[in-house]
């Protein structure tokens, strides 16, 4: 082999080790990144479990509104997981939550306001999933009537607490389609799954509240999709129909988050204003 030939190869050789070396250190790199981020996450376990220690859903928590002290169970406070209420007594925090002289949980707000909500969750706890509930916003602890001002102050309460989706729920209803290629899933999140094309409208459960925006997780396998609002004085009139506000093209294999806000209108007769019922 001519000393040339010897170059070339020898040139070849050091530019494959290189090579290999620079895919070592990349590799090894990874390898103390993904170290690294698995030790974050076991020391982030480990506090989780300090913060944890002790705590238990059936820990019966002291409770003090606005001067007027009860028991609840942690349990119960924490049933709809994703509001700041559940968050603020998961157990995370026992420690930096404001207490009152003896140690018991304080919430600054009306007796009358929050005890309602809690009575409430303490019913969805025993109540089977597909039960319906009577609101507490209507009436106080002793059931009387609350005043129009007070029922408003309620619902900022709920509001805060993040608890408006579960309280004030909405459910799918089949409105055009075959019910039986259809599921509904209710809940703070209520959902439908169909084997085929339908048309369900998602309305209130048990209240009137407006409904001002919304939002719609396509599944991956919706290809197109109409969604809007529906204006009618009368559901089960012959005069009901939806007034499409919107119109998707989605792609086979995406899911896409759609939200809609209400635009009230004012100049079509045959679209009442007032009505903000959704439709998908």
């Amino acid at each position: 082999m001519s000393a040339a030939k010897k170059r070339k190869v020898g040139d070849a050789v050091l530019e494959a080790l290189d090579t290999a070396r620079a895919e070592l250190e990349e590799r090894e790199t990874n390898l103390e990144q993904r170290e690294e981020a698995l030790r974050k996450a076991i020391e982030g376990v480990e506090h989780e479990k300090q913060l944890m220690a002790g705590r238990k859903p059936s820990d019966v928590l002291p409770i003090n509104i606005g001067g007027t002290k009860l028991a609840v169970l942690r349990s119960t406070l924490c049933q709809y997981e994703s509001s700041l209420l559940a968050a603020k007594f998961s157990g995370r925090w026992d420690d930096s939550v404001a207490k009152d002289a003896d140690g018991a949980f304080f919430i600054d707000q009306p007796i009358e306001l929050m005890l309602p909500l809690i009575n409430y969750l303490r019913d969805k706890a025993i109540a089977a999933p597909d039960v319906a509930l009577d609101l507490p916003c209507n009436t106080n602890a002793a059931g009387e009537t609350l005043a129009t001002h007070k029922q408003a102050r309620f619902m900022r309460l709920v509001e805060y607490f993040g608890m408006t989706p579960f309280v004030y729920q909405q459910a799918f209803a089949i409105w055009r389609g075959g019910e039986a290629q259809s599921s509904f899933t209710c809940g703070p999140e209520p959902s439908v799954s169909c084997k085929a094309w339908g048309t369900y409208q998602l309305g209130p459960v048990g209240h009137e509240r407006v409904v001002k925006s919304f939002e719609i997780v396509l599944g991956a396998s919706i290809e197109r999709v109409q969604i809007g609002w529906a204006y009618t004085p009368d559901p089960t009139s012959s005069n009901y129909f939806p007034r499409k506000v919107k119109q998707l093209e989605v792609a086979a294999g995406g899911t896409r988050v759609v939200r809609l806000e209400h635009q009230s209108r004012t100049s079509d007769a045959n679209v009442p204003s007032t009505d903000t019922s959704q439709i998908l």
